[in-house]
């Protein structure tokens, strides 16, 4: 508890209030005149452990949408389950939300610059080899054919590769909105560039209708890990009746850019139930298939969105608003 209240100060004992709702979500508009809700993450302190974890803590700002709703495509894929907080000190936040875009982007791009869609993509990429990977972790590789609507649903039709057990495969149909990962030879451009794309990310927040057009600042926080610290000593002096000594620490940082940013280093180490499942909202299915065998219990309450006064037909315009000024939402 020591160390969550010099990191949050009185927002340690803030009561959770929300989970996180994790679907496929709409496209973002690549419009610079639309840009109104979405927020900047600057990251302004790390807590770091002995063990390879940190505990980063970034303060998010932006303007509302029409709707009252701020996001960020910044979603942070290595959160520790359990230990993901979105705070904020003077507005209410009613809901957080995870989901795909429409948006792709190169996988080793940053992830505020999607710039790609999906038809340019198979543009490029008709009739060579790819490799599809989809939001249950399988892949599909072969030759793409182009794409159909079957029940009134897009396809990518992919004639797989002969082998000897199936010399003469038939094509295969993917249903299009399952695709989170394109791999493709045609895809590279240059010798050292990845040739995969990812379908991009969003984490957004609802601040209320009432709030819209109005600047809104919240603090995100989690733990993450990849971020280690290594005491080292150092002894000076004369070295004959006397010597000074001093501890001194290397960073080992293979997760966030920590230029300019507060350090606090911690000779204890963090312990978490799920120490080795990385937080849903990451919306990997290979982590969310983690998840349902280490906690089935937990995936069964993220099944719907856990708001106070749901009515049976799912709408949600009468959910009870939290009575404290100050408010926290989590995701499992």
């Amino acid at each position: 508890m020591t160390l969550f209240r010099r990191a949050f100060g009185p927002w340690a004992y803030v009561s959770v209030v929300v989970f996180a709702v994790i679907g496929i979500g709409f496209p973002l508009v690549a419009n610079a005149a639309v840009a109104s809700g979405k927020l900047t993450l600057t990251t302004r302190k790390a807590v770091v452990f002995k063990d390879g974890y940190a505990l980063l803590i970034k303060d998010a700002r932006g303007t509302a949408d029409a709707s009252g709703r701020v996001f960020t495509l910044d979603v942070p894929d290595s959160a520790v389950l359990g230990s993901f907080w979105a705070l904020s000190k003077k507005q209410e936040i009613l809901a957080m939300h995870a989901e795909f875009t429409e948006d792709w982007k190169r996988v080793e791009a940053p992830l505020t610059k999607a710039t790609s869609n999906l038809s340019t993509l198979f543009n490029r990429i008709s009739d060579e080899q790819v490799v599809l990977t989809t939001t249950h972790g399988k892949k599909v590789s072969g030759k793409l054919l182009g794409r159909t609507r079957i029940e009134d649903r897009p396809f990518v039709l992919i004639q797989p590769v002969a082998t000897a057990a199936n010399p003469t495969p038939q094509p295969i149909t993917v249903n299009q909105s399952e695709i989170v990962a394109i791999h493709s030879a045609a895809l590279g451009g240059y010798a050292n560039m990845d040739p995969t794309f990812v379908r991009a990310k969003r984490l957004s927040f609802s601040m209320g209708i009432e709030q819209a057009g109005k600047p809104v600042t919240l603090t995100l926080v989690y733990f993450t890990p990849g971020i280690r610290w290594i005491p080292t000593y150092r002894v000076s002096g004369k070295l004959e009746d006397t010597a000074a000594m001093a501890l001194q620490a290397e960073i080992l940082n293979h997760r966030e850019d920590l230029q300019s940013v507060t350090l606090d280093l911690v000779v204890g180490v963090p312990h978490f139930r799920f120490r080795d499942v990385i937080s849903p909202l990451s919306l990997e299915a290979k982590l969310r298939n983690t998840l349902a065998q280490a906690a089935p219990q937990l995936m069964g309450q993220m099944t719907k969105p856990c708001l106070p006064n749901e009515s049976a037909n799912g709408d949600t315009s009468r959910m009870r608003r939290p009575r404290s000024r100050t408010s926290a939402c989590q995701t499992i």
